[in-house]
């Protein structure tokens, strides 16, 4: 079967392959694998990139982010917007301006949070009708309210270290250094996982065939300085 993975950090295209899901899905099977997936990028960005590329492929594996980031483009390459990102000294003037547009629409009484889980599921929506080789992956509880997605297992690694706290206290005090998010055990249990279900869909699984991290704190996140 030939693959194509497409999403953010969460199908990162730059991970070692040996550490991450999609990796090792190509590793272990017979399965032709090939990667788009780029970190903090937004769902228009991968749901335009899967309309360039799903014919190409038996089978689409879309990890799903959350709604609200952007994409725009500064000498033809993109430059993704999201929620804990950075750009106040990217060396174009035009991204900078555009990043503090961004923030400012997060801040202000513009926002309305429904609109944009309701633009998130309209275009996998879209996306499921024009093609109709897909299988989504819920990165996050957005947009489309799943009982597993990524995201929420990535939480639970990070309170076997610091314990039931909110994601945002610890993800904004640590550099999380796991590929996709994730330890190399539950990344080879995910991989296992997705390819029994290897059929266009949602993919669902349990929270408890996933194991507690073995690897030392220190190789899971680095305190931001």
């Amino acid at each position: 079967m030939k693959i194509g993975v497409f999403g953010d950090s969460y199908a990162d295209m730059t991970q070692d392959a040996s550490s991450i899901w999609w990796g090792i899905l190509k590793q272990t099977t017979n399965h032709d694998v090939d990667c788009f997936g780029e970190s903090a990028s937004s769902i228009m960005f991968s749901a335009k990139k899967i309309l360039e590329n799903y014919h190409k492929y038996d089978l689409v594996i879309w990890c799903l982010t959350q709604s609200g980031r952007q994409t725009i483009y500064w000498e033809n390459k993109p430059v993704h917007f999201s929620f804990g990102a950075d750009f106040k000294n990217h060396p174009s003037k035009v991204v900078r301006e555009q990043w503090s547009l961004f923030i400012d629409y997060w801040q202000s009484d513009l926002l309305d949070w429904d609109n944009e889980k309701i633009t998130g599921k309209a275009l996998v929506h879209y996306i499921n009708n024009v093609c109709k080789n897909v299988m989504i992956i819920p990165c996050f509880r957005d947009p489309l309210e799943c009982n597993f997605n990524l995201f929420d297992l990535s939480r639970r690694e990070a309170e076997f270290y610091f314990g039931p706290k909110d994601a945002e206290h610890f993800y904004s005090k640590y550099q999380d250094l796991r590929s996709g998010h994730l330890s190399i055990t539950n990344q080879r249990i995910l991989a296992e996982e997705i390819k029994t279900k290897l059929v266009p869909g949602i993919f669902q699984t349990d929270y408890s065939k996933f194991s507690d991290p073995e690897t030392p704190l220190d190789q899971m996140f680095k305190k931001f300085q």
